[in-house]
């Protein structure tokens, strides 16, 4: 009888790593949740213009927003709809858009973070990039990682 509770408790101890198995799965399951979604695709033209759709450019979006909203964001700061704040330099100038920030893109590249409030940065609930797809050497891929956004 004693033989038998000593062998029970020795399953028990060796069972309790296994048992915390499910709940790093569970953890890594949120973590994917926040990876990079590939949303779709819009038109516009470089330099940005209200009306032109030349190039095709492909979104993506990260966090706490969803592929509509980011693509409807993007869309708006690419074709000039949306409100501009001009700073000292470009680097101090931005769009902003449905509460997204979006500061001035680099060539080929359009970025916006939807921070918790307004003018705040951090933290931030959500990113967005649009990429050029007819930019020589990058394109468009499939998928992006995480620090592009």
């Amino acid at each position: 009888m004693r033989a038998r509770g000593l062998l029970l408790a020795i399953c028990l101890a060796l069972s309790a790593p296994l048992a915390a198995i499910p709940a790093a799965g569970a953890a890594g399951a949120a973590a994917h949740s926040s990876s990079v979604r590939t949303c779709g695709y819009l038109r516009a033209s470089v330099p940005y213009t209200h009306h032109g759709t030349a190039d095709r450019w492909r979104v993506y979006v990260n966090g706490a927003a969803t592929c509509a909203s980011a693509v409807a964001v993007l869309n708006a700061v690419i074709h000039a709809r949306a409100t501009q704040h001009l700073g000292r330099s470009e680097a101090s100038s931005y769009f902003v858009e449905a509460g997204w920030l979006c500061p001035f893109g680099n060539m080929g590249q359009q970025t916006c973070e939807l921070p918790t409030r307004l003018p705040a940065r951090p933290p931030i609930r959500a990113r967005a990039l649009a990429l050029d797809c007819a930019t020589p050497g990058r394109g468009c891929p499939a998928h992006v990682p995480s620090d592009d956004l």
